[in-house]
């Protein structure tokens, strides 16, 4: 290498330096610093994230109100559902009664306030409660949620 070298004019060695100092540039410029700001952008996604989350359980929070007494109602709870559904305009994918009078649903894309507006009058309106619920952001549009729940009346 050190003949090779030798063997080159001052113009050549010039330029072939010139090459290796703009390779190291591109190789530091790749390796160090294009991770080091999509780590940077991919955090800001993050914290934005981590953000509308917080506001969302905050705003559930906010609606959950201490109980009374639970108001009583004869409509069937699917019924209910499905009216109040089109009310706040969460669109509903599946429901399905069960023997024991509960009701299995799946809805969404839906706006989380509207979700959660829905869940809250279900049980201040016609004493129906979420006994267990899966709510996702929605792949499609992260402003939207997707839910499962299963809902009924205590006994």
């Amino acid at each position: 290498m050190n003949a090779w070298w030798r063997g080159l004019t001052v113009r050549e060695r010039i330029i072939v330096a010139a090459g290796a100092g703009l390779l190291a540039l591109l190789a530091c410029f790749q390796f160090v610093f294009s991770p080091i700001m999509s780590w940077r952008a991919e955090s800001e996604t993050r914290a934005e994230r981590a953000a509308a989350d917080y506001q969302l359980v905050r705003r559930a929070a906010s609606l959950a109100q201490p109980g009374g007494e639970a108001p009583t109602s004869d409509t069937p709870i699917r019924n209910a559902l499905t009216d109040l559904a089109a009310r706040y305009g969460v669109p509903l994918v599946f429901v399905n009664a069960l023997s024991d009078g509960s009701v299995e649903m799946q809805g969404g894309p839906a706006d989380p306030a509207a979700v959660f507006e829905l869940f809250a009058t279900l049980e201040s309106e016609e004493g129906v409660t979420v006994t267990v619920a899966d709510i996702a952001r929605a792949v499609d549009d992260p402003s939207k949620v997707r839910l499962q729940a299963t809902l009924a009346r205590p006994n």
